[in-house]
């Protein structure tokens, strides 16, 4: 299966230039992601950190991160 991103699509792109990768290629990018399809996955493995205990140690942020569905506040949350 290819996959193809249309600039528009993805993320990770901010200004035409990718945030994750140190070149700009979005054809048949494996990090490629839609706002809704990164939004699922970062919930998801909040939810499994929280189940696991995780987030009353973490090492990297101050606040524990928060659902997309949750409000933003602070510093919390490790992308936004």
């Amino acid at each position: 299966m290819k996959l193809v991103y249309k600039q528009t699509e993805c993320c990770f792109l901010i200004n035409g230039k990718c945030s994750v990768l140190k070149e700009t290629n979005c054809v048949n990018c494996k990090f490629g992601k839609t706002k809704r399809q990164f939004d699922s996955e970062n919930d998801e493995s909040i939810k499994r950190n929280r189940k696991l205990g995780n987030c009353e140690s973490c090492k990297y942020v101050k606040e524990p991160c928060r659902l997309s569905t949750e409000p933003k506040v602070g510093v919390g949350g490790l992308w936004w």
